[in-house]
């Protein structure tokens, strides 16, 4: 599986990611928003990594070589699973957050008015959930390489929507 030492990644980056997180929430602490989306956001990281530590902790343990191959199955659908659930809760926040430079869909475009800034980040929140509950029941539903890819492509077809929304409600306030 690999040196012993592997297993001090998670902890590391968490710790690391915690320091950075706390770090800047606390430069923007005239914000409130600013403050609060930093801080949301680093407990979501934290949270899968704090989940796959203790996974890949537990597969460790239990490791048996001759069901080598269902431990990647497992990875792929708790990695997903766990994306999933981080764009369940970050979506709930989004239309939330007012206009910043850490949180939310910032194209150039959304970032233009508070109104497309809010609109934005509306859409973007709202299909955000939608996302999220498609990954987890992806990972429910298919094994391994078809359910990564899946997900990766709706991943990708929510950031496309919300780029180009973020650009049409720009246009439209312009007119």
């Amino acid at each position: 599986m690999g040196s012993k030492y592997e297993f001090l990644l998670f902890p590391l980056e968490a710790i690391l990611l915690g320091l950075f997180f706390g770090w800047m929430a606390k430069r923007h602490r005239q914000s409130p928003t600013d403050e609060k989306a930093l801080v949301i956001s680093g407990i979501c990281i934290l949270s899968v990594l704090g989940f796959l530590g203790i996974y890949f902790q537990t597969a460790a343990i239990l490791y048996e070589p001759a069901a080598s191959g269902s431990f990647q199955l497992k990875v792929v659908h708790l990695t997903v699973m766990a994306i999933g659930t981080t764009l369940v809760l970050l979506g709930n926040f989004m239309p939330k957050a007012r206009r910043n430079s850490y949180f939310g869909l910032r194209t150039g475009w959304s970032l233009s008015g508070d109104a497309v800034w809010q609109k934005s980040q509306r859409f973007a929140g709202h299909t955000a959930v939608v996302c999220g509950i498609l990954m987890i029941l992806l990972a429910a539903f298919f094994d391994g390489i078809p359910c990564l890819v899946m997900s990766t492509v709706l991943v990708l077809l929510w950031l496309i929507a919300g780029v180009v929304m973020s650009y049409r409600y720009c246009r439209g306030s312009k007119k």
